[in-house]
Order: structure tokens, then sequence, then C-alpha cells
């Protein structure tokens, strides 16, 4: 993200910066992504005028893009695609007058020791081994097939899909908000890509958090 953000000064969007692999690859609140060769890391610049919900429909893209590889993956709110209680990809979406979206997929990567049991590659899951600007390609094809409806009527349309790919739809979750632990029923998604869930005090509705657990 940071190369994108620098050639954003002076390259019009949409573009993508792909590399094959990042020294100082970063997720959610600055945490380290190991990104090694063999993974696809890539940030797509592009304008877009609708942001409500915009992270949890770009989940979707990437989702939809990487079930044609493996259907068990699913969504792990607010930004990962898992595979059980494994990482297999996550997003970052940032917004500086133009959408940055950056992802991160374990393609045929080798995970480090300390990942293992957190993290998962697709040549793992699946034993065979793909082609990165292939699934780039998917990826990028998804985007621009299913934006303009985005943009057109937001991430409302989305969401039984989203629910539907849910890992934890209807399960007791504990969700780490700040310094505090909720505990509670993931009862779905709102409209604004917000978790809804249902505690002994009554629903809340979370615009960000970590789940610890489901």
């Amino acid at each position: 993200m940071f190369e994108a953000r620098k050639l954003a000064c002076e390259t019009p969007a949409p573009f993508v910066v792909w590399a094959l692999k990042q020294s100082t690859g970063y997720g959610r609140k600055g945490a380290f992504w190991a990104s090694p060769e063999g993974g696809l890391w890539f940030t797509a610049v592009f304008p877009i005028a609708r942001l409500s919900g915009l992270s949890s429909f770009l989940s979707l893209v990437v989702l939809s893009a990487l079930q044609e590889k493996a259907a068990e993956l699913k969504v792990k709110w607010p930004n990962d695609i898992i595979f059980g209680k494994r990482k297999v990809a996550g997003l970052l979406t940032k917004y500086r007058e133009r959408v940055f979206w950056g992802v991160g997929v374990n393609l045929n990567n080798e995970l480090p020791l300390e990942l293992r049991e957190r993290a998962i590659s697709l040549k793992e899951l699946t034993g065979k081994e793909y082609d990165s600007e292939q699934v780039l390609r998917s990826i990028l094809n998804r985007l621009s097939s299913m934006l303009s409806a985005f943009e057109e009527r937001g991430f409302s349309q989305f969401i039984s899909e989203y629910e539907r790919n849910l890992a934890f739809l209807g399960k007791n979750i504990r969700v780490m908000q700040g310094e505090k632990i909720l505990e509670g029923k993931a009862h779905g998604i709102s409209d604004e890509g917000f978790l809804k869930l249902e505690t002994t005090s009554g629903p809340l509705l979370l615009r960000d958090g970590t789940i610890l657990d489901f």
C-alpha cells in the first residue's frame, strides 16, 4: 500500500500495484502481515462514490473468486477469508479521495511456523499450485462485474450472500472492541457492514472489532 500511495500522486486511478513479496506488509491496526514470495499481494486504487458497507462488499469480491478454488472458504467479519479458523486472505481498505484496497492471499507461499495454527495457504488446503496472475485477474474481474451494482444500490443487496458465508452466523462469539471484550450471538450484518450482536444486555451494532473466538 505504501507504493500505491506514492504512485497515486502522479497516476490516475484506477490502477493496481502487484508485489511478488513485501517487506513491510501490514493488516488491520498496523499488525504485521507476512508476505513472502508465492503469495498474492496487491493494492487496487479506484474512485468510488459510495463508502457505506464497502469493506464488507469487498470481502465478498475476494471470497467469490477464491471459492472457485476452495468452496469451503468463509468470511470472518470484518475482513478476513478463512478455512475453519485459519486465515487464507486478509483485506485492508483505506480512503483518501480514492479507495486504496490492499489484499493479501496465502496462495502458494509457505507460512512461518508461528502462523501455521492461525493461517493456511490455498496450496496447502487443496494440494494444488496456483498462478498468481490468474487469481489476481479473477479477483479484479469480480470487482469490475460487481462494483456497479454496489454503487447503484449499496451493500443491502449483498447482505444475504454475506450472511450465508459468515463463518459464525447464529453462534456465540467473543469480540474485542478497544479494551472491552463483548460476548453474544452473531445475528447478522447491517446495511453498513456492521455486525449485529445479541448480548445479555440487549442488541449491539458493532462498527469494528476483533473476533477472539467462535
